[in-house]
C-alpha cells in the first residue's frame, strides 16, 4: 500500500466534494449569513445586558448540526473513518501550539496557573463551545458545499479562510459599539493569523476527512493562547 503523501486530500472527502450540488452551496451561504447576524446579535446583547449567550447558542447549533445529520454524520465531517490518525495528527500539533501559547504568555505576564475549575471551564468552552462549534460549521458543512459554485479547490480554500476570518469580525466590533469603519483597524492586524490557522485547519480535515482531529487541534491553539493562564 502506498503511503499518503503530505498534500494529499483523503478519498472519501474528495469524493464527498464532488456529490455537493449548487443548492448546497446556496445553503452554505445562507448559514454563514445566519451565523454572522447570530453573531453580531451575541455581542450586541452583551454590549448592552452584559450577559454572554455564547455557550448555549452555539451549544444548541451544535446539536442541531448533529440532528440534522443523524444519518449521514460524514457530511459534516463527524465520523469513525480515520478517527484515530486524525485525533493523533491534531493532539501533536496541538502540544506544539498549546505549548508555544503557554510559553509566550507567561513571558509577557509571568501570571500564574488559573484555578482547577476555571481551567476544566475553559476546556469546555475552547474544545466544543468554540473548537468543535466552528470546525463542524465552517470546515465541515459550509466549505466543502462552496466546491460546486467555484469548482476548484484552492478557490473553495481561499474563500473559506476569508469567510472564516470575517467570522470573527461581528461579535467584537458589536461588543464594543464600533462601526466597520472603526474596528477594521483592529480587526486587520489578526486576519492574517486566522487564514493561516485555517490553512492549517483545512489541510487536517482534508487529509484524513475527519473534523474532529482539526476541532481537538482547534480547541488546544485557543486555550494555550487565550487560557491556563492569569
Amino acid at each position: 500500500m502506498m503511503r499518503q503523501s503530505f498534500l494529499e486530500a483523503d478519498k472519501a472527502y474528495e469524493a464527498q466534494l464532488h456529490d455537493y450540488a449548487l443548492s448546497d452551496s446556496v445553503k452554505a451561504i445562507i448559514l454563514y449569513g445566519i451565523i454572522f447576524a447570530l453573531f453580531y446579535g451575541l455581542g450586541r446583547i452583551e454590549a448592552v445586558k452584559g450577559r454572554y449567550y455564547g455557550v448555549p447558542v452555539c451549544g444548541a447549533i451544535i446539536l442541531v448540526m448533529f440532528f440534522l445529520h443523524r444519518h449521514h454524520l460524514s457530511r459534516i465531517g463527524a465520523t469513525r473513518h480515520r478517527l484515530k490518525q486524525s485525533l493523533i495528527a491534531g493532539s501533536a500539533l496541538g502540544v506544539l501550539f498549546l505549548s508555544a501559547g503557554v510559553i509566550i504568555r507567561s513571558l509577557q505576564s509571568h501570571g500564574p496557573l488559573l484555578p482547577f475549575p476555571e481551567i476544566l471551564h475553559d476546556v469546555f468552552y475552547y474544545f466544543v463551545i468554540v473548537g468543535l462549534f466552528e470546525e463542524i460549521v465552517m470546515r465541515g458543512f459550509i466549505q466543502p458545499r462552496l466546491f460546486p459554485l467555484l469548482k476548484r479547490e484552492w478557490l473553495v480554500t481561499l474563500l473559506a479562510g476569508i469567510l472564516f476570518a470575517l467570522w470573527h469580525l461581528p461579535f467584537p466590533m458589536a461588543l464594543r459599539g464600533m462601526s466597520l469603519q472603526e474596528y477594521w483597524p483592529v480587526f486587520r492586524s489578526g486576519m492574517l493569523s486566522l487564514i493561516l490557522y485555517h490553512y492549517l485547519h483545512t489541510w487536517l480535515y482534508r487529509r484524513y476527512g475527519n473534523i474532529f482531529g482539526p476541532a481537538l487541534l482547534h480547541g488546544m491553539i485557543d486555550l494555550g493562547f487565550h487560557s491556563l493562564l492569569g
